[in-house]
């Protein structure tokens, strides 16, 4: 049973852009190349000169995808390990569909 300020799992934070943690794998789960993190980035609507906060909803997928940015020489890059399920719990942090 869901508490009444339980949140949806299709909310996100503000101006949070979606990124498949998997596509930073190939075919043989390695890392894509810098110039194919550039491409997804950008496909996305992500400057990679910004600071870039990933999350996901516990922070488990969203550390891989940090560790995969930086490695690839995107410059500021955190996890925010708390993720959704810290965020979600504070009824008046800011959410949208």
């Amino acid at each position: 049973m869901r508490r009444p300020t339980a949140r949806r799992a299709a909310d996100t934070s503000p101006g949070a852009r979606h990124i498949d943690w998997r596509t930073l794998l190939d075919e043989r789960g390695r890392l894509v190349p810098s110039s194919r993190v550039l491409r997804l980035l950008a496909d996305a609507g992500i400057d990679p000169n910004r600071e870039i906060i990933t999350y996901c909803t516990c922070g488990v997928r969203s550390a891989m995808a940090a560790v995969a940015l930086a490695s690839r020489g995107v410059g500021s890059v955190r996890n925010y390990d708390g993720s959704l399920a810290e965020w979600s719990a504070d009824p008046d942090a800011p959410m949208e569909r």
